[in-house]
């Protein structure tokens, strides 16, 4: 990602593996500058990079591909309907 690069709010959602509506809610409540053309929201790239070095290592664990100094440790992957099988070709 490039440091002038402007990412729009899918990309961000992408980026970050949250929906669209949160990525939204971060720029609508300030917590992701972002500047809105119309309906739609732009994201500096360097902004998001401010935000993913004010938030706590816990939060960024999963997402290490933000981050300046390489990926971060591998998450535990948890079921998504409490059961314990896990799908074909998932990493276990």
């Amino acid at each position: 990602m490039e440091t002038d690069e402007i990412l729009t709010v899918d990309e961000v959602a992408v980026y970050l593996k949250v929906a669209g509506a949160t990525v939204r809610r971060w720029c609508r409540d300030g917590t992701l500058p972002a500047l809105k053309i119309g309906h739609q929201y732009r994201v500096r790239a360097a902004d998001l990079r401010a935000l993913w070095s004010r938030t706590s290592g816990d939060a960024r664990e999963g997402v290490g591909h933000l981050a300046e100094e390489g990926p971060a440790e591998q998450a535990t992957p948890c079921p998504t309907r409490g059961d314990d099988a896990a799908a074909p070709g998932a990493v276990q």
